[in-house]
């Protein structure tokens, strides 16, 4: 329930920045910090907020087949740039889902794959 209520706060966050219509947003899935190593957590969490975006926007989620959710070492901003480029989307999402003593934090970042600039970010304190 607690990471539900943060992602609605993220959520809210990524819709004001008023993306254009048909703007694809890559996603390599949340990366969970200080939770336990639950691959269908992270894929979970990441396909609502996919399915919530794009029930109330007009722009589309782009995540890795779901067999690529992993617990391995998070791909640096580099790679995820570079796979970004390769599914031809506009926008990367970067996020990170934390667990601070059962606070739970949402770290986002959106950047340009063209020219690789961050164009927004925000920390979001989940309810407690």
């Amino acid at each position: 329930m607690l990471i539900r209520a943060t992602i609605a706060c993220l959520l809210m966050a990524i819709f004001s920045l008023g993306y254009t219509q048909q703007n694809e947003v890559y996603f390599p899935y949340f990366e969970l910090i200080n939770l336990e190593d639950n691959g269908e957590l992270q894929y979970s969490s990441s396909r609502l907020l996919k399915t919530y975006i794009e029930a109330n926007n007009e722009y589309f989620i782009v995540l890795p087949p779901h067999d690529r959710v992993t617990s391995q070492s998070p791909k640096t901003i580099d790679e995820s740039l570079n796979e970004a480029s390769g599914q031809n989307s506009e926008y990367l999402l970067m996020a990170e889902i934390h667990n601070l003593e059962g606070s739970f934090i949402i770290s986002a970042a959106v950047y340009n794959v063209a020219t690789q600039q961050k164009v927004w970010s925000d920390l979001i304190k989940g309810m407690t």
